[in-house]
């Protein structure tokens, strides 16, 4: 996610819950608010989830924001109808699942699977995007992981195109 995208995070402990958007920096394993103002009531303790409450997407997706992607590789930040998406998925042992979503409502979701047994498997598929972000000029992407065992191996999603 560095450079590429920003991620929407929950604080849970808030109600109604509160959200803020954060990018990777300095590096790939410290985050950044984007806007220190949208935690600035809260505090140590509290429950901060990656990942929409279902009461605002029902199906628990992550909401991402590519503009910093757009910036930096097409020169400016627009509102896109669709991505061309790459994705890989391995499982350990376990079918592995990342989907995405126009908007994270049911029947919605495409994707890609790993084998049964967890063996890697990707490839590339358009998935619609209509939903404005709240931070920048783009449309939000939205995404799931999930597994059918304990334990989730590998996962990447790549965008490869920009549809307008």
């Amino acid at each position: 996610m560095a450079g590429v995208s920003y991620a929407r995070i929950w604080n849970t402990s808030k109600t109604p819950n509160q959200s803020a958007w954060v990018k990777a920096a300095p590096s790939t394993t410290t985050l950044r608010v984007t806007d220190a103002a949208a935690i600035a009531s809260w505090t140590n303790g509290e429950t901060i989830q990656l990942g929409d409450p279902t009461g605002v997407t029902p199906n628990r997706v992550i909401a991402l924001d590519i503009s910093p992607m757009m910036q930096t590789v097409l020169g400016r930040v627009f509102r896109q109808s669709g991505v061309l998406l790459k994705a890989l998925v391995e499982g350990l042992s376990a079918q592995a699942v990342l989907d995405t979503s126009e908007a994270g409502l049911g029947g919605s979701f495409n994707g890609q699977r790993s084998e049964s047994g967890g063996s890697r498997l990707g490839g590339q598929y358009t998935q619609m995007t209509s939903v404005q972000s709240p931070i920048s000029d783009s449309n939000l992407v939205f995404m799931r992981e999930t597994v059918t065992g304990t334990a989730m191996g590998v996962t990447a999603l790549s965008v490869n195109g920009v549809w307008v």
